[in-house]
């Protein structure tokens, strides 16, 4: 089922290649980083339990608003260490600055990875709608083939 949500065809069940390597070709690369993508954002959703799409926006605005908290007090040390004189000071301000670019740069990722799922998402949705309408088309052709049928019997 969620071979078919992510458009991948499921591996076989043994692999095999002995001591041969199989070189990654280009598009091998490049499926493997979209793949890893997919997977990250699977558990970034998994992780903060997040089932629909207000869900997703909700979470994403939160983390929007982390990150202009952490950006306010990354500017405050920065003018707090122009203004400093003291060199333990500014070794603090450094070890802090430290801790504050990992968590501003993980945020940041897991807002890019919300705006993908969402614009994944709205995308398969589409796709979705589009296959039952097409669907639902079929079904009306058909049962109109099976009604023109069932009156040829009775004119005969």
């Amino acid at each position: 089922m969620f071979c078919l949500l992510l458009k991948i065809d499921p591996l076989p069940a043994k692999m095999d290649f002995g001591k041969a390597r199989v070189p990654l070709t280009k598009e091998m690369r490049i499926e493997l980083k979209y793949m890893n993508e997919i997977s990250r954002q699977a558990v970034l959703l998994s992780e903060n339990k997040i089932g629909s799409l207000d869900d997703l926006n909700n979470f994403r605005t939160r983390l929007e608003n982390e990150v202009k908290t952490l950006k306010g007090t990354r500017e405050n040390l920065q003018r707090k260490k122009r203004k400093s004189t003291n060199q333990e000071n500014i070794n603090k301000f450094n070890e802090e600055f430290k801790t504050l670019a990992p968590k501003i740069k993980q945020l940041n990722t897991d807002i890019q990875n919300c705006y993908k799922i969402e614009k994944r998402t709205i995308l398969w949705q589409q796709e979705y709608d589009k296959a039952m309408e097409k669907e639902q088309e079929q079904q009306k052709q058909n049962e109109l083939k099976q009604s023109k049928k069932k009156t040829r019997k009775y004119l005969k």
